[in-house]
């Protein structure tokens, strides 16, 4: 056999593994990598990439700035009903948790009626979560792909390894930065000193899987952030500006039945975004670079001992215009 023509059956052989490769990969892996190709990584990552001395492989090498960043991506399925009929409900109430506890911050001495006001908060939360009955609500199933996971990245402990979550069907799973950080920390606790007004805070009780329950030492610090994968963010821009802009001109707010006509014009030229929430191990070995993960609509969030609850440090340039708008109504 000429040598061209064994070159061809070779090449053709790659091309039929390569094409096989492609296909196996599921919907959150091909998502992933569009927002990568879109958020100007193309040509910088490698899938399931071949590391010398590694036994494993994790699903993707991204080169950025000379340093080499590891990422396993995991899907969570819809396995039990629990939360879903009450999954806005606790959005509500935790927003308005996370509302008070700011404001308490910026005062001091802390009035005794906004103390009041942030532990029926607190309780309110605490009840719709099921804290109270034998629904367990905290995020078990991104818990079992830490679990998972961390065994994965147990070979590749001097590099920057992250876990990239995407939600296909799991209604239980509220993936907002609060939650993720309990899956991490702990289940939500809430403590005060006593006669000491504004001494309120958050804390992280048992249950989380960057904390050994018994030792209460940092665990799993291989695992440098948990990313958020979203294929469906609204970006209704639009549809924000044209009732700001229709508020401003009848200068009053609009009823339901305006607002559902502006609806019906701008809402076939709101678009899905692609974006990724960036959640931080606070115990990570080796941390995720800063300038990763900046798109329009990204966001990163850090938490320390020193803040109350979980601190934006990033927001893309669109996300934050967007959120601006919606505040103006």
């Amino acid at each position: 056999m000429k040598f061209k023509t064994i070159l061809a059956c070779i090449v053709k052989i790659l091309n039929s593994l390569n094409v096989l490769k492609r296909e196996h990969k599921n919907k959150s892996e091909k998502i992933f990598e569009q927002y990568l190709n879109s958020n100007g990584f193309r040509g910088q990552w490698t899938y399931e990439p071949s590391i010398h001395g590694k036994n494993k492989k994790l699903d993707y090498l991204l080169y950025h700035d000379g340093q080499e960043c590891f990422f396993e991506v995991k899907e969570l399925r819809e396995k039990t009903e629990g939360l879903k009929d009450r999954r806005e409900e606790i959005e509500k109430a935790r927003d308005e948790f996370i509302r008070l506890m700011k404001l308490s911050g910026g005062i001091n001495p802390c009035p005794t009626s906004l103390l009041e006001e942030i532990n029926e908060a607190y309780e309110r939360l605490y009840k719709l979560m099921g804290l109270i009955g034998n629904i367990n609500p905290y995020p078990t199933s991104l818990r079992a792909k830490i679990h998972e996971v961390r065994k994965q990245f147990k070979e590749y402990k001097e590099y920057c390894c992250s876990l990239v979550v995407f939600n296909v069907s799991d209604e239980e799973a509220i993936l907002d930065p609060l939650f993720v950080l309990i899956a991490m920390l702990g289940n939500l606790g809430f403590a005060t000193t006593l006669n000491v007004p504004g001494s309120g805070r958050n804390v992280f009780r048992d249950g989380g899987k960057m904390i050994n329950c018994k030792s209460k030492q940092p665990q799993n610090t291989t695992i440098s952030d948990i990313i958020v994968l979203e294929d469906n963010f609204v970006d209704d821009s639009k549809y924000q500006m044209a009732i700001n802009d229709e508020m401003k001109r009848q200068n009053r707010p609009l009823t339901s039945i305006e607002r559902f006509a502006i609806a019906e014009i701008e809402s076939p030229h709101s678009t899905s975004v692609t974006r990724v929430v960036v959640v931080e191990n606070p115990f990570a070995r080796k941390p995720l670079p800063d300038g990763l993960f900046v798109g329009s609509f990204d966001e990163r969030w850090r938490w320390t001992m020193q803040t109350p609850i979980p601190e934006r440090v990033f927001v893309g340039n669109k996300l934050e215009e967007l959120e601006e708008l919606k505040n103006k109504e």
